[in-house]
This record gives C-alpha cells, sequence and structure tokens, in this order.
C-alpha cells in the first residue's frame, strides 16, 4: 500500500479527534470550571510521564517487527509476546510509584484549592491502573504500525478518542463536575480503547508462537534503551512548562495554557501522519535510500504544512474569541499565537527524527534531548518570572526551534535547512500581524502573507518531481 494512502489514513485518523476535541472543551469548561480542566490536564500530563516505564518497548516493538521477514510470523508473535510481557511488569511498577508519588505532585508541587483537593482524594487508584493500561495499548499500536496496518490502528485510535472524550463528558453531565467520577471514567474508556487494539491486532497475525522469549527481550530492550533516553528527557521537556506553572502561578493559569497547548499541539497530526507511515519503510531502507527518502519527505511536508500554519496563525484570534469567549480568549491569544510558530518548527523536524531512530541512532535524539532539558528549564523559569504564560509560551518555541535544527543536523540533513527559511520568515510575517493590525489592513495583509506561502511551497514543487521518491 502507498505512504500517501497510509499517510491519509493516519491524517484521518488524528483529524477526526481533534476536531472531537475542539468541539468538547467549550463544554467541558463550561460543566467543569477552569479550575478541574486544570488539574485533568496536570493529572494525564503526569500520567504519560510515567510512560518512561515502557522502556522504548513501543517503539522497539514497530521497529523489530517492521524488520521482520514476512516468512517470520511466529517470530513477529514472539517479538509481540515479549514486548506485552516486558510492558505488563514495568507498566505495573510505573503504577505503583505514580501511586507513591501523586500525595507529592498534587500536595508539595501543586497545590489545589481545598474543594480539588478533596475530589482528587482517592482516585490514586484510579490514576495509577492507567498507567499500565497505556503501556500495553502503546504496544499494540506499535506492532500495527509496524505491519503498516495504519487503517486498523487509526481505527483504534478513533474509538479511543471518543470515549476517552465524550465518557467523562457524560459522567459530568449525569453525576455533576466532581474529579472522583471523571477520572475513573477517563481510566475505563482507556481500558475499553486497549481492548478494541487487542482484538484488531489478534485478528492481523498468525496463530501459535505468542512466547515470551530472551532473545526478543534482548533486542527490544538494547534499542529501546536509547528510546527511553529521549522518551525521559522528552517527555520532561514537555511536561516542564505546565508542571512549572501549576506550580507558580496556579491551576486556573494552567487551563490559560493548557487550551492553547492542547489545541496547537493538534497542527502537528499532519507530520505525524507523515512522519508514523514512512518509520517502517525507513527501517527497512539502507542509510543512502532513507536519506533520500526521508528529505525528499521534509521538503513535501514543508510545502503542505508552511500554508496551514500561516493560515492558523492568522485565524487564531477569531475563532479562539468564538471558541472559548472573549475573557478566556484574552489570556490564551497570546499563547496560542507564540506556540503557534514553534510547531510549525517543531513539525517538519518529525522526518529526520524519524530517520534517525529508523537508523537505530536513537542515542543521538537521546543526547541531544538530556543536554536541552538543563537550558529549557532555565529559560522556562525566566520566562514564567517576567512573562507569566506567555514567557512560558516563548520559551517553549525557542526550545522547538532550537530542537528542530539540532536534529536536522544530527541526520545529516543540514542543508535541507537552507531551503526552509523562506518558509519561518513567512511564520514569523504571520504571528507578528495577526494581533496588531486594523481589521481592514489585516486582511490585506495576511492575504499577501498567505498569498507568498503558497507562492513559496509551489517554487518547492519542482524540485521534488526530480527528487527521490519514497519507495
Amino acid at each position: 500500500m502507498s505512504l500517501r494512502r497510509h499517510t491519509i489514513y493516519n491524517l484521518g485518523g488524528a483529524a477526526a479527534p481533534i476536531m472531537l476535541g475542539v468541539l468538547v472543551v467549550p463544554a467541558y469548561l463550561h460543566i467543569i470550571g477552569a479550575g478541574r480542566y486544570g488539574v485533568l490536564s496536570l493529572v494525564w500530563l503526569v500520567v504519560g510521564y510515567f510512560g518512561l516505564f515502557d522502556l522504548g518497548l513501543a517503539r522497539a516493538t514497530a521497529y523489530h517487527i517492521a524488520r521482520a521477514d514476512a516468512p517470520g510470523a511466529a517470530g513477529r508473535n514472539g517479538i509481540l509476546a515479549t514486548a506485552a510481557a516486558l510492558n505488563a511488569a514495568l507498566g505495573i511498577l510505573g503504577g505503583a510509584v505514580l501511586f507513591l508519588l501523586l500525595p507529592v505532585v498534587f500536595g508539595r508541587m501543586v497545590h489545589l484549592p481545598g474543594t480539588l483537593a478533596a475530589e482528587l482524594r482517592g482516585t490514586a487508584p484510579w490514576i495509577a491502573a492507567a498507567v499500565p493500561l497505556a503501556m500495553l495499548g502503546s504496544v499494540a499500536m506499535g506492532a500495527l504500525e509496524g505491519r503498516e496496518r495504519f487503517g486498523r490502528l487509526n481505527l483504534c485510535n478513533g474509538l479511543a478518542a471518543v470515549l476517552l472524550q465524550l465518557g467523562p463528558l457524560a459522567v459530568a453531565h449525569i453525576h455533576g463536575p466532581s474529579l472522583a467520577w471523571l477520572i475513573p471514567a477517563v481510566v475505563l474508556a482507556r481500558a475499553a480503547s486497549l481492548l478494541a487494539g487487542v482484538g484488531l491486532l489478534l485478528s492481523d497475525l498468525s496463530p501459535g508462537g505468542f512466547l515470551v522469549q530472551a532473545g526478543h527481550a534482548r533486542s527490544l530492550l538494547q534499542y529501546g534503551g536509547w528510546i527511553t533516553l529521549s522518551s525521559v528527557a522528552g517527555n520532561l521537556l514537555v511536561a516542564l512548562d505546565r508542571l512549572l506553572i501549576g506550580a507558580g502561578l496556579g491551576v486556573v493559569a494552567v487551563a490559560y495554557y493548557a487550551v492553547p497547548y492542547n489545541l496547537v499541539s493538534r497542527a502537528s497530526i499532519l507530520p505525524g501522519a507523515v512522519a508514523t507511515s514512512l518509520f517502517p519503510r525507513l527501517a527497512r531502507q539502507g542509510d543512502a535510500q532513507s536519506a533520500a527518502t526521508s528529505g525528499h519527505a521534509v521538503a513535501v511536508l514543508a510545502a503542505i504544512f508552511t500554508p496551514v500554519i500561516v493560515a492558523g496563525l492568522l485565524a487564531m484570534p477569531n475563532f479562539m474569541t468564538l471558541w472559548v469567549g472573549p475573557a478566556f480568549a484574552r489570556q490564551a491569544i497570546p499563547v496560542a499565537l507564540i506556540l503557534l510558530v514553534g510547531t510549525w518548527a517543531n513539525g517538519l523536524a518529525f522526518v529526520p527524527f524519524s530517520h534517525l531512530q529508523a537508523g537505530a541512532r536513537a542515542n543521538r535524539s537521546g543526547w541531544l534531548h538530556v543536554v536541552e532539558l538543563p537550558l529549557f528549564a532555565g529559560l522556562l523559569w525566566l520566562g514564567l518570572r517576567e512573562y507569566g504564560v506567555v514567557g512560558a509560551a516563548v520559551a517553549w518555541s525557542i526550545r522547538a526551534g532550537g530542537d528542530a535544527v539540532a536534529i536536522f543536523w544530527l541526520a545529516g540533513q543540514a542543508s535541507a535547512l537552507r531551503r526552509l527559511w523562506p518558509g519561518a520568515m513567512l511564520v514569523m510575517a504571520a504571528a507578528l500581524l495577526a494581533p496588531r493590525l486594523p481589521v481592514s489592513l489585516f486582511w490585506t495583509a495576511g492575504a499577501v502573507v498567505f498569498g507568498l506561502a503558497l507562492a513559496w511551497s509551489r517554487q518547492l514543487a519542482p524540485s521534488l518531481l526530480a527528487g527521490p521518491r519514497p519507495a
């Protein structure tokens, strides 16, 4: 099946839940309030970070299953069984550690109002149970990715999104907005989606051979070790902004940051869809062919992604005002615009990042994230102190831009950056225009910037026709 079709599957599978999320956020804010929404954001941020106990096994599963020879169906089954057993044990361990640390996170690090603290009390077993469920689900998704079963993978992800978005909202409507009801509803929805994913995966595999094997365990853990290093530092880089905002400014400020962050991060579905589609093929290709494939994909992605980001920047102020109301939007619009600039740079780095990991060079991205962590922490602390949540957004975007440049260089694709600088200028111009100009002048200037973005994208297209195409 073609990469184009795979990308369409991944894009559609990611876009549908995002559209649903956009629709339900105002309902959540109305029914449970900004404070509870901020607490939920922090809870699932912490649960996501404890996915570091995965030790990179989800990506390792995709990598090794992609590289398994077709006649080795039993070998694929053994890889899956071994990864599932390892992740089940590690998930239980991670859940236990999280259970013990929750009072510290939501007692000393993040100070909750008395009402919210009382609601959260007693939910620790549910929150801890989410860790092994998420880790087992990630192995199933990794196996579907390695088999290039993107239709089934996205069907499962879509079902999970529906359950996770609508289930807690229905519970809040029926039982009230208490976190004591909302958190168990989310965990049960995750369990239901895991069962669906396992069913879709097993129907694709040959019977027999589901035995845990020491050889597979060594291979998975060896590859996954570097993924873990990258994940530990990378997840902390992702979580650090909201944790520090919660600790320094309170949970309401977390909502002012988390709502635009969650919205803007959805723009990454396009580069994510491309990178996910490419990974199994890159894992099977040699270095030269993999470099050619990923270089071609970066150019195509830039030509499509840049006008999307420019249009999003120009539309953001009006959209945020209509979406969450003028009062909330006044706090959220500057954050959204700044984060969207960083999202452009971050998105273009998805492909060279996959190229690194598909070539078993995940150690490079791992050490990069370790080096970035203290630098980002210092920048984030300074931004929060001087400018609040807007300063946090600036720190995140600076980190995203620097990370992208470093990944291109580590992947041996630094020369591609020279072709991307006009796109960077257009994105910056759109961000500066969006909140500042009178309406009539805004539409004129916005149309010019968007037209230039389209012209630049078309200028890239002829070179693509002669470039190497993905196999």
